[in-house]
């Protein structure tokens, strides 16, 4: 099986009664019809080609593997402002309703260019509120693919800076890097993307460990041994 999707509104989402699990159910009792109208089977490819088609409705994209349908909520930031309740704000109650839910692994949003045009304000509302870390995608947990392989990893020190360099190794390319950094009060961590090969921490917070890993484009990352 492989990957088809259904409007929102003809099913539930995140701010219907009965939340994302509902969604989920419902799901799966339309799976059937949206193999018989051919949307399972084509891939991502398909995706952005039936959002194009459903303009008016946001759409939650299922993926039935192995018995799991994974489920991202679509959110409807073109809807900002179409309503005197609909602002960004609406949208960031939606993105922390599908946290809620362990049945949910991220979002999708129609459209992009919502985003981009920063309607509302969305792009400082969504900074402020809902994504003040880095973060990678989810992994896409149905492709069978090896994870990549961990860089090496070279940590020097001196007065002002913990200083770690890298290379990779393996066939299989990295998209991100995550540095993760264990000081004097915890674990933090930073998301580089691939051209970045080397980061430079401040001494003051008495680094005693770093871990980069590798993170390829559907999200799988190596070991963080």
């Amino acid at each position: 099986m492989g990957t088809g999707a259904v409007p929102l509104d003809s099913v539930a989402g995140p701010g219907r009664p009965g939340g994302v699990s509902t969604l989920v159910e419902r799901l799966r009792r339309v799976h059937q019809k949206m193999v018989d109208a051919a949307l399972v089977g084509d891939g991502f490819d398909r995706m952005a080609e039936l959002a194009a088609e459903e303009a008016e409705r946001p759409v939650a994209i299922v993926v039935p593997a192995l018995d799991v349908v994974v489920v991202w909520p679509g959110v409807a930031a073109y809807r900002i402002g179409s309503t005197p309740t609909f602002t960004t704000g609406e949208i960031a109650s939606q993105i922390e309703r599908t946290r809620e839910d362990p049945l949910t692994s991220g979002a999708i949003y129609f459209s992009f260019k919502s985003l981009r045009n920063d309607m509302g304000g969305i792009q400082q509302k969504l900074l402020d509120e809902v994504y003040r870390r880095d973060a990678v995608i989810p992994e896409f947990t149905w492709i069978q693919a090896r994870k990549p392989s961990g860089p090496k990893v070279v940590v020097s020190k001196d007065r002002n800076f913990v200083r770690a360099k890298w290379t990779e190794r393996g066939t299989r390319r990295a998209f991100w890097f995550v540095v993760y950094a264990k000081d004097k009060d915890g674990w933090t961590f930073s998301v580089l993307p691939a051209s970045e090969r080397s980061i430079a921490l401040s001494a003051d917070r008495k680094i005693e460990k770093i871990i980069v890993t590798s993170v390829d484009r559907v999200g799988k990352e190596s070991s963080r041994r």
